[in-house]
């Protein structure tokens, strides 16, 4: 059980850096593709199913930015619970960022209608989504080393 907490706080640590690479790199697609990025429009789509309409672009802003940070947070607890521990590191966690985004861009969001299949969706954009998600996967399982790491270094200060 600990194991999928530190899933999740890792998780959501993890977030933080696909989502500054998600903005930076959403500045230099061209002018035609600096439509809002798959996250809010899943988000928006999904809180309209709900009956939870965002009535203003500020709420649309905050919806999604909870939504992605929570998504971050659970599927990093599913890594946490389900890999076997030798496979938790940094490349197998940044392996698993990159099959998230297949699972989720080619399979689970257009199979539910929620999102086109990114066979659908310009190079560019597809790029600039994989690469977030690689990052996503390895901070992640940079995060969730540095969790291993200071649970060792708690017990040898602890046997000194």
């Amino acid at each position: 059980m600990v194991r999928i907490l530190e899933g999740f706080v890792a998780g959501l640590g993890a977030t933080m850096p696909m989502t500054i690479a998600m903005r930076a790199g959403h500045e230099l697609l061209p002018d035609w593709q600096r439509y809002p990025l798959a996250p809010r429009k899943i988000t928006t789509k999904l809180a309209k199913t709900a009956g939870l309409e965002p009535s203003s672009e500020h709420d649309k802003y905050v919806m999604t930015i909870i939504a992605h940070y929570l998504y971050g947070a659970t599927l990093g607890s599913l890594f946490a619970g389900l890999v076997p521990p030798e496979y938790q590191t940094v490349k197998g966690a940044s392996g698993y960022g990159l099959a998230i985004w297949g699972a989720n861009y080619l399979g689970l969001l257009p199979a539910m209608g929620i999102h086109h299949s990114a066979t659908k969706t310009p190079l560019h954009r597809n790029l600039l989504m994989i690469g977030a998600h690689i990052v996503w996967g390895t901070s992640l399982g940079m995060l969730l080393e540095m969790i291993e790491k200071g649970k060792r270094t708690d017990s040898d200060v602890r046997h000194t």
